[in-house]
């Protein structure tokens, strides 16, 4: 991995951090489609929060996410910001094994959390 440090006028920073976002209860539900949903959302919000993504991979029941990212941003609000999209995202889709494995058929949301 190459380092690229953030230059700014009066510091320089170089800021990783390695996020596993894990599913509600930790079930199995993140399917191929699942999956590229999450990543299009994750790419998306990572855009608007000037971060880089240097890598996404996902198991049944957890994200992996290695991000670069400012020193003016907390830990915190990128975490927030990131599973907050993503929930959103994949809540809005529908998707039927989703509602099945978690919810019994019910509409709630997907829930993330951060390991």
């Amino acid at each position: 991995m190459k380092k690229v440090y953030r230059r700014k006028n009066r510091s320089v920073s170089l800021l990783f951090a390695h996020m596993v976002f894990c599913s509600k209860y930790r079930r199995k539900v993140f399917t191929p489609a699942v999956f590229a949903r999450l990543r299009k959302s994750f790419e998306r919000t990572a855009r608007m929060l000037e971060i880089d993504l240097l890598a996404v991979e996902a198991d049944r029941d957890h994200v992996h996410l290695m991000i670069s990212f400012p020193p003016r941003l907390a830990l915190s609000t990128i975490a927030q910001r990131l599973k907050g999209a993503a929930s959103r995202e994949v809540r809005a889709q529908k998707y039927p094994e989703i509602r099945r494995v978690l919810w019994g058929g019910r509409t709630s949301g997907l829930r993330l959390t951060l390991w």
